[in-house]
């Protein structure tokens, strides 16, 4: 459904808000899971279980605990954003004809979604056989639990004919395309988009955190504190494990009971392009032709042979990654690209409103050091340039977010709080670029 209307860009200038909203989630349920996370990590790490179940349980681990938070403590199912009615509240109550045709807009849905894996290349040649292993192994798990859940929710939702609904309507005739409202066409075609968004990330994120959270296992701890590079190469495996962690997680997890169900997809054409981009298989190719600034691990190389220095550099290096990584496990089920599925203002997010963003591109400065190349000026230039390309692109990113998450009140309120109290405002004086310029009407859909 649409979203409310955000205040007008001319109301930007005003009163800033006296408070920050209340973040969608909070971070001592992130703590919780990222301790269920390394929990699992020690407990396995020698058992030499199939790639695929140990991701599996790795992703539980992370998950159990922030569950019994968010649903025994926080009562996040009980929220008014859920769109869920309970106790005396007028629900519709549970309704055996409209599950089976949600039943058919889920089958029309993963049938499209199994063609696509089957026919496309990047999918059927083996490249995400860990996401696909670990389906097959869940399946007799995921089957009878999502069909309790469907019947749930559904009996639960203050309007059942949501975009699962719709399709399946649709799919078995009950609804003509032409018949449907312009209501009922927009939540048609975000539950399209964020079908779209699920399936071409789940498979991506979920084989990279298997990659990820194996090495972690099997990183060499017990070298750590030999020297500086050799302390930043272990945090950073653990900073990369935990990043996708919360990535593979968020994807999994687009479930309104627990309030992290997809409000709307970007909106915009533009915001989609420079997102999409910047991953497989596209990356590949944008990457060796425009995006080439040489070696991510360069700083141990071109800097001087100097212990205390290493220490110092590598400890900014950390410093940059922690923070990125605390950034994105503060979205706890919630993470995903181009989604709205809840505002964060906790943590790193009462710095700048992108953090993640921010402190990844920071630390490809400083372990990449394109700068500092010791063959010639020029390739240090063009490498310079080049990172300079790619922290362009995570501004047209950012700026594409904001577009889009301006349409709900609670981030522009947000949004004008950072401007007016975070402690990096005062940077926005020389990078002006950087202001938040609120509400767009430009929107492509």
């Amino acid at each position: 459904m649409s979203s409310p209307a955000p205040p007008p860009s001319s109301a930007l200038p005003g009163t800033p808000p006296a408070s920050c909203p209340p973040s969608a989630t909070l971070p001592w349920s992130a703590l919780l899971g990222f301790a269920g996370f390394c929990a699992m990590i020690w407990a396995t790490a020698d058992l030499g279980l199939p790639k695929h179940v140990f991701t599996c349980l790795c992703v539980l681990a992370t998950a159990l605990p922030m569950l019994i938070i968010d649903l025994g403590v926080l009562k996040v199912h009980r929220r008014p954003s859920t769109g869920l009615a309970w106790g005396a509240d007028a629900r519709p109550g549970f309704s055996a004809s409209r599950v089976a045709t949600k039943l058919a807009g889920l089958g029309v849905t993963f049938g499209a979604l199994a063609f696509v894996y089957w026919y496309a290349p990047e999918w059927s040649t083996g490249k995400h056989g860990t996401f696909f292993l670990a389906l097959q192994w869940s399946l007799p798990v995921l089957v009878p639990v999502g069909l309790l859940y469907l019947a749930f929710v559904d009996a639960h939702m203050k309007d059942p004919e949501d975009g699962i609904y719709l399709a399946g309507a649709w799919a078995t005739g009950k609804l003509r395309f032409a018949d449907l409202t312009p209501a009922q066409r927009h939540e048609l075609l975000h539950h399209a988009l964020g079908w779209v968004i699920k399936g071409y990330y789940l498979p991506l994120m979920f084989g990279m955190y298997a990659s990820a959270a194996l090495g972690l296992a099997k990183a060499p701890f017990h070298t750590m504190f030999d020297n500086g590079p050799a302390f930043v190469s272990v945090v950073l495996k653990g900073t990369l494990g935990v990043d996708l962690a919360f990535g593979a997680l968020g994807y999994l997890s687009t479930f309104r009971l627990l309030d992290a169900h997809i409000r709307s997809a970007n909106p915009f054409v533009h915001g989609w392009v420079v997102t999409i981009m910047m991953y497989n298989p596209f990356w590949g190719a944008f990457s060796k032709g425009f995006f080439a600034y040489g070696d991510r691990e360069d700083w141990a190389k071109v800097l001087p042979n100097n212990e205390a220095l290493l220490w110092v550099w590598g400890g900014m290096i950390v410093a940059t990654r922690v923070v990125w990584a605390w950034a994105n496990a503060l979205y706890g089920f919630r993470f995903s690209n181009l989604t709205h599925r809840g505002i964060i203002t906790a943590g790193p997010y009462r710095l700048t409103r992108h953090p993640s963003y921010l402190f990844k591109n920071l630390s490809w400065w400083l372990s990449g050091v394109p700068f500092l190349v010791v063959s010639d000026a020029e390739t240090a230039l063009k490498q310079s340039l080049a990172l300079l390309a790619t922290n362009g692109v995570y501004l047209l990113r950012a700026r594409a977010e904001e577009d889009h998450l301006s349409e709900d009140p609670t981030y522009v309120q947000y949004a004008l709080w950072v401007e007016h109290h975070s402690p990096l405002r005062h940077i926005k004086r020389w990078l002006p670029f950087l202001r938040y310029r609120g509400p767009v009407d430009a929107r492509l859909r």
